[in-house]
């Protein structure tokens, strides 16, 4: 047996595809719980509030302590998953880790507007405390998805397991969907999807994919990006709504939820 030892070093490039990088994922802003107490300047914001509902009779809010907490855990857990952006408060940066920082969106403008609010409300009493958040769509002003929930007691360690448990219904109900243009008949186009579905008025991006030509000729040396073709909207039974701006679309066309 030889005693010789071989060293070799390896350089591994990691490259994110365009269409998975993180400014291209739906961007979220999240306001403090029980925000609707507070006089903001926004008519937008004092209106969504306005439509939370009010508990009566022993029912309380959650401490301010503790609606800070929760919303801390709640950004990061999202930010690590790195599922969404995250939109800070007060500012259009998009938050990374513990800094933030301005984002960029496809007209260039370097900035990074919400696509939606994540709002919420409290609710303490004798039987232990309850979280509601709701998904506002910024389009449409619609409720996109309503999560809760509840715990015994309020305890900090119980405050971030609640934060937590919302952070996965969050991901559950909106994981990143694939699928490709299956036919296309007029402005009715139907796409297949291969790992789940999309809520209708959900934003998804088109776009093509190189490595699946015939011959390869897409693919260099630098890798094999996905030229994105534009964006669209999620109909009903499994079509999309594409504007003027997306007439090149054809089937076999690939397209993932933003």
């Amino acid at each position: 047996m030889s005693d010789n030892v071989c060293e070799k070093q390896m350089t591994i490039l990691c490259r994110t595809p365009e269409i998975l990088k993180i400014e291209n994922r739906f961007a979220l802003k999240v306001h403090p719980l029980d925000a609707r107490i507070k006089k903001y300047e926004n008519r937008l914001v004092n209106w969504l509030f306005g439509h939370v509902p009010v508990f009566n009779g022993y029912a309380r809010f959650m401490d301010p302590v503790q609606c800070d907490m929760f919303r801390r855990c709640l950004e990061q857990d999202i930010l690590a998953r790195k599922r969404f952006q995250l939109v800070a408060l007060d500012q259009s940066g998009v938050m990374e880790s513990n800094a933030v920082q301005k984002g960029g969106i496809p007209d260039g403008s370097g900035q990074t507007f919400a696509d939606a609010l994540l709002i919420g409300n409290s609710c303490v009493d004798r039987d232990g405390m309850e979280v509601t958040v709701r998904l506002i769509d910024l389009m449409t002003f619609e409720e996109m998805v309503v999560k809760d929930v509840f715990a015994a007691t309020d305890a900090p360690e119980t405050i971030m397991s609640m934060a937590l448990t919302l952070s996965e219904k969050f991901h559950q109900a909106l994981p990143v969907v694939r699928g490709s243009i299956e036919t296309i008949h007029d402005r009715e186009i139907r796409v297949a999807f291969e790992n789940g579905t999309v809520r209708k008025g959900w934003p998804l991006f088109v776009y093509t994919d190189q490595m699946d030509s015939d011959d390869g000729a897409g693919c260099t040396a630098r890798g094999c990006e996905a030229h994105i073709v534009g964006l669209c909207r999620m109909g009903s039974d499994q079509t999309i709504h594409v504007g003027k701006s997306l007439a090149d679309v054809a089937i076999g066309d690939k397209v993932i939820n933003k």
